[in-house]
């Protein structure tokens, strides 16, 4: 594809960028839930080189001084989600239309009616999207990602989670109704066997 043709989400990174391992600090204050996006410090990076460490300003936000209300929100793991309930996702679109691919499977409700998560959250390099199911909308949802968050190894469609974890340090955050702030890491933590389409 000539320069021209390529799509503007594509990368220009030519190696793979890294974020702090840190998650979001969810808190909750007077049945709000509040995420400190940024204090007096701005993005920063540290290990200098090729391939230096990205710090953002929400990882080290300090909401609790000016909100000595709040309280932090405790994350769950998958694996500790209760029966019926599923989180997962699907690194897609190689270099030119690179995105995450988020499925749930929730039981319906006590009065029958279909559950989806409040809100999803995804911490890639770069920062937070945050997407609100609609009512009715059915899983997936789709988190397009540009610049240093398209990077990736291959141009494989479907990604691998091959050892290169070009994703590695980005996070799923869910919230579900009376279970919680759910989080799946993206490809670190799950071996490519387990890298399988979502139904």
């Amino acid at each position: 594809m000539d320069e021209q043709r390529k799509s503007p989400t594509r990368t220009k990174a030519t190696w793979k960028p890294r974020v702090d391992e840190a998650d979001p600090r969810f808190l909750a204050a007077n049945g709000i839930t509040l995420l400190p996006l940024a204090g007096a410090q701005t993005a920063a990076f540290r290990e200098p080189g090729r391939a230096p460490v990205a710090e953002l300003p929400y990882q080290r936000a300090n909401a609790e001084d000016a909100l000595p209300e709040a309280e932090p929100l405790p994350l769950l793991n998958a694996n500790e989600l209760p029966a019926g309930f599923a989180l997962d996702y699907a690194i897609v679109g190689g270099y030119d239309a690179n995105a995450v691919q988020v499925s749930w499977t929730l039981p319906p409700a006590p009065d029958g009616t279909s559950q989806q998560p409040q809100w999803v959250m995804l911490k890639t390099f770069t920062g937070l999207q945050v997407k609100y199911p609609l009512p009715g909308k059915r899983a997936p949802i789709v988190f397009a990602l540009a610049d240093e968050d398209a990077y990736v190894y291959c141009d494989e469609p479907r990604c691998r989670e091959c050892t290169f974890r070009c994703k590695q340090g980005f996070a799923l955050y869910a919230a579900i109704a009376d279970v919680g702030i759910v989080k799946v890491p993206l490809s670190p933590n799950r071996p490519a066997a387990a890298a399988q389409p979502m139904p």
